[in-house]
């Protein structure tokens, strides 16, 4: 399906989406929920609400777009800086290299302290669950603190990995009159060769009676539950990064004329954990299930279940994940309740979202 100004779109390869507000060539410009206004490739957007005014009128064609007309749309604000103008001239440079080194989208926020409900009602009245949330391609080496009157306390410490999220602490509803902020320290890193960068060091003001107002806490992509995302690295500065942007095409260019040298015989990397995939829905454990009770189906379920789950702890295997989707709920909440009961020793999380959706339970067996 084409993409047309009006459609509402979710991101292929990206959490999140918005309305499109104009197309040019291969490009289609995004406005998401943040107010900013998103460059996309035609090829990475997926059309999950078309726009009817635009299918039942007489379009234009649109316009391709060339490089002397190239200019760039950030925040609502069309910029064409006369800084860029000798870079625009160079027929080196493609346009969509150009959007792929700097893309808006991979300067939003990728980490956040998230507070949680802990029922549907979007109120914080019995209490919340304090997660970290990891979306992007390094790892965190973090702590996490809370600031309680005129105190400071350590909550959790150590290393969320790529793409994940942590459970950090529950928070009752009697601390709220005392609960002044969050704080959060972590270092980004990656395994291997890398370009460093900054740290986060946050202080989050909490204000009590937010904890427990109905209109703090949104729907979102990382719980089933509503949940007030409290995003951290605030570093970010738009003037600061458009400042760049001269310094970012000459790069793109000259990675075009330069071929990275080959350090794969100077570096080794590091094995990565050893991680296995346990489905375990009942079409792939049996060839023929009708005529089963739902209690004799997940019965059959769960043995595969403690079966696989033993076999990985004697083995060498650094993660498990046990595929469950998500119907009713039943087979993840007899899953995690015997990890409680049996084995306490383990911690276990949702697996990746953006592999899984809300459908899978990871369980770490070693660091």
């Amino acid at each position: 399906m084409s993409v047309c100004a009006g459609d509402i779109v979710r991101f292929l390869n990206d959490v999140g989406g918005g309305k499109v507000t104009r197309v040019k060539g291969k490009i289609a410009y995004v406005l998401i929920d943040q107010g900013f206004e998103i460059p996309m490739n035609l090829s990475e957007l997926v059309v999950i609400n078309p726009d009817k005014s635009v299918q039942t009128e007489k379009t234009k064609p649109v316009e391709s777009i060339s490089e002397k007309d190239f200019q760039i749309s950030y925040n609502y604000i069309e910029r064409e800086d006369d800084v860029f103008e000798e870079e625009k001239k160079d027929q080196s440079i493609d346009p969509e290299i150009f959007f792929e080194s700097y893309n808006p989208a991979s300067r939003e926020k990728e980490f956040y302290l998230a507070l949680v409900t802990d029922n549907k009602s979007k109120s914080g009245d019995d209490g919340v669950k304090l997660y970290l949330i990891n979306n992007s391609d390094y790892y965190l080496q973090y702590t996490v603190g809370i600031f309680e009157s005129d105190t400071h306390a350590l909550l959790d410490s150590g290393t969320l990995e790529p793409q994940l999220k942590v459970f950090i602490s529950d928070i009752s509803k009697e601390s709220y009159p005392g609960l002044k902020g969050l704080s959060c320290q972590a270092i980004k890193f990656k395994k291997g060769i890398y370009e460093p960068v900054s740290v986060i060091d946050e202080e989050l003001k909490i204000k009590s009676f937010k904890l427990l107002s109905n209109s703090t806490y949104k729907e979102n992509d990382y719980f089933d539950f509503p949940a007030w995302l409290l995003p951290l690295d605030s570093s970010f500065n738009e003037q600061e990064k458009l400042s760049e942007l001269p310094e970012i095409i000459s790069k793109v260019v000259a990675e075009k004329e330069r071929k990275a040298p080959d350090l794969s015989k100077k570096f080794s990397k590091r094995p990565e954990p050893v991680l296995i995939e346990v489905d375990l829905h009942i079409q792939e454990l049996i060839d023929d299930y009708r005529g089963m009770s739902n209690t004799e189906m997940l019965n059959l379920q769960m043995s595969k279940f403690a079966s696989e789950l033993e076999k990985a702890i004697s083995g060498k295997i650094h993660r498990i994940v046990f595929i469950h989707g998500v119907g009713n709920g039943t087979l993840k909440m007899a899953l995690r309740k015997q990890l409680d009961e049996l084995y306490s020793h383990l911690e276990y999380q949702d697996a990746s979202y953006k592999e899984y959706g809300y459908g899978a339970t990871m369980v770490i067996l070693r660091r």
